[in-house]
């Protein structure tokens, strides 16, 4: 079998695309499976390497040949076969959410999100209403919020991106949870050192809440960090809300 070259259109710099004939024979669906094995790739995708791909390698080459119709089944084809990340509150960055495009949310299958800076909180208000709380931008009320005179409230609710993303397929979240040293005397977590307590209190908040974005295939990882020692820790305590969060994001 020849290269995978040999039925795409010419290169502008080689000749005009429109003197190849027989790529647009071509069913939709094995144009996309062509181009699939070009542009794939097999680690997600941030913000610096779709920047990359849009610039450089054999999805920047496709998009700039004059072949119109060519770039966009490529475009096509590296939305659908890909994994993309995004980052909620990355603590390298000022930047609130750093999310895929989403005029092309649609056409993404499979997303990767990272959440930083989840506190431990006692109600559903410092929850979605605070300005220094990262769970607002996850979840959602399920009920009406009676809304506060609070300047600092961040309203409109801060799950708008979720909806750009309506047909994925997979979803995996990553939640770094803190954890809090008040009330040293509470019923801690022999591995971790979590109040207990405050985890119940947690898991139930999330009852109250939504996440809008779905998938059928869904894995959530919740880490914890403690703020005496700052290292992140995977322990059987955190399975709980692990559990609800998968449970609230599966379609």
């Amino acid at each position: 079998m020849g290269h995978f070259y040999s039925l795409l259109p010419h290169r502008p710099s080689r000749q005009p695309a429109t003197t190849f004939h027989h790529w647009s024979r071509l069913p939709l669906e094995l144009k996309i499976q062509i181009l699939v094995c070009l542009v794939q790739r097999d680690s997600s995708i941030d913000t610096l390497i779709h920047t990359t791909n849009l610039h450089f390698f054999d999805l920047a080459a496709m998009i700039k040949t004059r072949n119109s119709e060519l770039a966009s089944v490529a475009l096509e084809a590296y939305y659908k076969s890909n994994t993309f990340s995004m980052s909620i509150c990355p603590p390298t960055s000022n930047i609130a959410l750093d999310h895929p495009p989403i005029a092309y949310g649609g056409m993404i299958r499979r997303l990767d999100i990272a959440v930083s800076h989840c506190g431990m909180e006692r109600t559903w208000e410092c929850m979605l209403q605070s300005s220094r709380s990262c769970w607002r931008f996850l979840l959602a009320p399920s009920k009406e919020l009676e809304l506060r005179d609070d300047k600092s409230c961040p309203l409109p609710l801060a799950t708008a991106w979720q909806t750009n993303f309506p047909n994925l397929k997979e979803v995996k979240i990553t939640i770094v949870v803190q954890g809090t040293l008040e009330n040293q005397d509470a019923l801690r977590c022999g591995k971790c050192g979590f109040p207990m307590q405050r985890l119940a209190e947690l898991e139930g908040l999330l009852g109250e809440t939504e996440v809008k974005v779905k998938a059928r295939k869904v894995e959530v990882v919740v880490k914890g960090i403690r703020t005496a020692n700052g290292r992140l820790k995977e322990c059987s305590c955190l399975d709980g809300l692990s559990r609800k969060l998968e449970g609230m994001t599966r379609k």
